[in-house]
């Protein structure tokens, strides 16, 4: 393989991660929006403890979303994936 072609394919492996990276963050705001619709929608309007479904929804969005911006801060600056 030359050193042109392996070039080729390390961009577009790292293209391809950067697009899963962002994948994850949109799944995670999907999921917080997801999250205050639920909590918003409760019978009784925006009560003090949130459902635990509406918790849970938005723990995890909350986590995926840092977890891919740290994911694509790293894909960026890291040049050699």
């Amino acid at each position: 393989m030359s050193e042109e072609d392996r070039e080729r394919l390390m961009l577009q492996r790292r293209r391809k991660r950067m697009f899963q990276a962002r994948n994850v963050t949109y799944v995670a705001m999907t999921l917080v929006v997801v999250g205050m619709l639920w909590w918003l929608g409760s019978p009784m309007g925006l009560v003090d403890p949130a459902p635990v479904p509406a918790v849970l929804l938005l723990g995890l969005g909350l986590v995926m979303y840092l977890t891919g911006w740290c994911w694509l801060l790293w894909l960026r600056f890291n040049h050699r994936i």
